[in-house]
């Protein structure tokens, strides 16, 4: 274990608690950012959601503009649609981020 992380001082600093404490998001908006980073951390959904933020683009765009294959993108975009916490609109055959 590095040294540098050990304290030795036994004394608690209340007033950083106290901010540390005070900044804390409440547990089931911090399980939901947990959940949202679980599905981003995959490079090919990161990609697709990349592609999606500045317009609205049909499976075959989002295949092209990321040189894979239109199953692989159907099958990311539920995977998206099921756990994001933003809604991926199918409209017209085109998916948007909303």
């Amino acid at each position: 274990m590095n040294k540098e992380y050990i304290c030795d001082c036994n004394f608690i600093h209340n007033e950083a608690v106290a901010i540390a404490q005070n900044k804390m998001i409440d547990e089931d908006i911090f399980n939901k950012l947990i959940e949202f980073y679980k599905v981003i951390v995959d490079s090919m959904r990161s990609k697709i959601l990349f592609v999606l933020e500045k317009h609205e683009m049909c499976v075959c765009d989002i295949a092209y503009s990321l040189g894979i294959s239109k199953s692989l993108i159907s099958h990311q975009l539920k995977k998206l649609k099921k756990r994001i916490l933003f809604c991926i609109e199918k409209k017209v055959k085109k998916y948007i981020i909303l």
